[in-house]
Parts: structure tokens; sequence; C-alpha cells
């Protein structure tokens, strides 16, 4: 989980003085570039501050609304039980 800073929830940080989306740059990190066209979508219910890759998956635009739809929001109890998860997998 994420623990820096955060915009709209997500966690951000600095690389050569810009800041990126945590979340992208542990996957190029850990699993290569984003293709273009592409973008990363929650495969579960984790917070948004999640950074797990096993937690993401490349999604289009259209697919990324998709998995967001599905999704809990934070006033859900299945929220709170998937961010619990996501804790300890993560």
């Amino acid at each position: 989980m994420w623990a820096g800073c955060t915009t709209a929830g997500y966690g951000r940080c600095a690389i050569a003085h810009q800041s990126v989306p945590a979340q992208r740059f542990v996957w190029e990190l850990v699993i290569g570039p984003i293709p273009r066209g592409m973008e990363l979508g929650h495969r579960n219910a984790c917070p948004h501050r999640c950074v797990n890759p096993d937690h993401w998956a490349l999604a289009t635009d259209q697919q990324n609304a998709i998995y967001s739809a599905a999704h809990p929001s934070p006033t859900d109890s299945r929220w709170r039980t998937t961010q619990r998860l996501c804790l300890i997998d993560g």
C-alpha cells in the first residue's frame, strides 16, 4: 500500500523531478512498459493507493470504466474487506 503523497487517492512519486502515478511506476519497474492506448485498471476493489502489480491489469479506458463500476465504493463494507486483503496480500 502506498504511504506517500497522494492525488485523488492515488499514490504519487517524483521521478526526475516529474510527478508520476505510483502504480504506473511500480508496474513499469516490475512488469514493463504500458502500451499506448492502455491504462492500469484495478483487478479487484483494492484502494487506489495499492501499488501491487498483481492487483492491477492492463485495460482500455472503456474496460477500466467497467471495472470501476463493478467495484464497491469506500462507503461499502465490501470495500473495507478488500482493503484489508490488499494490506495483507500487498
